[in-house]
């Protein structure tokens, strides 16, 4: 069993250290949704949303928890322990944030097969832990902003296989077409 613990001293941190040193040097931030500022990584960490990953890369797995009670989803649903969980203080809602040890590229020389594994086991994540299904991961709430009440658990940082074993990974079955005759647009 992890130990959740609640932060209060952010520069002490290695969890958040680690993720601000893993930021993009121009991050996206923000105060208020819906209007975001690219800024320097020093300027971007006193605003209340910031962006976690570089664009051609993955290094943090973000998942957006709409729940009263989703500071304790990953121990209810028997998922992998998050690195970091941010909540929201006035409805419970939360950020949960899992540090992949080697950031998984997505454009270039990127290989195929690491996106595939990265993105079903992000799907599966998020259907075990009950997250957004539309939330992209591209702005977070501050861990270290005033805010938010920011909590780490000690999780190791994870590889892909790690989570994984937490994890069904099977694809869901294609639902039948709605039509079932199977009529081309001749007939």
């Amino acid at each position: 069993m992890y130990d959740l613990q609640k932060i209060s001293d952010y520069s002490n941190c290695p969890q958040i250290q680690a993720l601000y040193s893993d930021l993009p040097t121009k991050p996206y931030c923000t105060n208020y949704k819906g209007v975001c500022r690219i800024r320097t990584k020093r300027h971007a960490i006193t605003h209340a949303y910031i962006q976690p990953n570089a664009p051609g890369r993955v290094q943090w797995l973000v998942f957006d928890l709409d729940d009263p009670q989703a500071l304790f989803a990953w121990h209810d649903t028997h998922a992998p322990a998050p690195t970091i969980i941010i909540t929201n203080p006035d409805n419970g809602h939360a950020h949960y944030m899992y540090r992949l040890i080697e950031p998984v590229g997505l454009y270039g020389r990127s290989s195929p097969k690491a996106i595939s594994y990265l993105r079903a086991v992000q799907h599966a994540l998020a259907i075990k832990l009950g997250a957004d299904p539309s939330y992209a991961g591209n702005l977070i709430k501050n861990p270290a902003h005033p805010k938010w009440n920011t909590y780490i658990t000690g999780a190791p940082q994870y590889t892909l296989g790690d989570l994984a074993e937490w994890l069904d990974l099977t694809p869901a079955p294609t639902p039948p077409s709605a039509n079932m005759d199977f009529y081309g647009r001749n007939c």
